[in-house]
């Protein structure tokens, strides 16, 4: 199962390895903003104060936001750093798979995409393209590209719901 993570077209990989090759892949990314990103901070307060104000972390659930401060945060000195690495971050970001290892119209296996309704990252064309696919289907939830912080125990009961359903066709064919 696919968490809000488009399933690439052809198109897609072309406009990445493109992108790649132009020095544009910081402008169809993420890696723009996490460039110069702020990553220490005086206290936890401090840092809860400053992701509740970033649009992207506002959604979140209170318990949500307060679990990625204490697992997303070190010690460091008399204060606090993320403890992911923003350049590892830039990176990934800058580095992101523009082939496939196999063409996804071969999984044997089922395939689904769940994505936030209010998502920038899964677009139309990816849920018509996994929908496609023998065994492939497409479900949106409420919320936007990082939806399980934003309602997680709905998006847990979805992934369940997805599972079990397998599981039960999987019994009854084997």
């Amino acid at each position: 199962m696919l968490l809000d993570s488009p399933l690439l077209t052809r198109r897609d990989r072309w406009l990445i390895q493109s992108a790649k090759r132009l020095g544009l892949i910081d402008h169809i990314t993420p890696a723009g903003r996490t460039q110069g990103r702020r990553e220490r901070f005086a206290s936890h307060e401090e840092a809860r104060r400053y992701f509740a104000d970033k649009a992207l972390f506002r959604p979140f659930t209170p318990e949500c936001l307060e679990a990625y401060l204490e697992h997303g945060l070190v010690a460091e000195g008399q204060g606090w750093r993320l403890a992911f690495e923003p350049d590892i971050e830039l990176r990934i970001y800058r580095s992101g798979p523009h082939v496939s290892p196999s063409p996804p119209h071969l999984l044997t296996l089922p395939l689904a995409l769940l994505c936030g309704e209010a998502s920038t990252v899964v677009r139309r064309h990816h849920a018509r393209y996994v929908s496609r696919l023998a065994r492939g289907e497409f479900h949106s939830v409420p919320g936007g590209h990082l939806f399980p912080m934003e309602h997680p125990l709905e998006t847990a009961e979805h992934v369940l719901t997805v599972l079990h359903r397998w599981q039960e066709g999987a019994s009854h064919h084997g």
